[in-house]
């Protein structure tokens, strides 16, 4: 995602000093999308239209009994923690 920044930066701008703002926005928004798609629900199960899978574990970092929930219409995974 950098280096598309970076190209991005280089063929809109003929000033390359660009470069180093549009790729760490690129990183920015790319975390920010990451945080999204695997976020973390804490507590309550998820709404309509999810199952939840035989699938639990514990997460080494934080101890929690983490649950996997499963939609059949979209095929996304989630991953509810638990405390315990």
């Amino acid at each position: 995602m950098a280096f598309l920044g970076f190209v991005a930066a280089n063929l809109l701008s003929d000033d390359p000093a660009w470069a180093p703002p549009i790729v760490t926005g690129l990183i920015f928004l790319g975390c920010l999308l990451e945080n999204y798609r695997y976020k973390r629900l804490r507590g309550d199960a998820p709404g309509e239209g999810w199952q939840e899978t035989d699938e639990k574990f514990v997460d080494p970092e934080s101890g929690d009994t983490v649950r996997v929930y499963f939609n059949p219409a979209s095929g996304e995974r989630i991953y509810v923690s638990w405390k315990t």
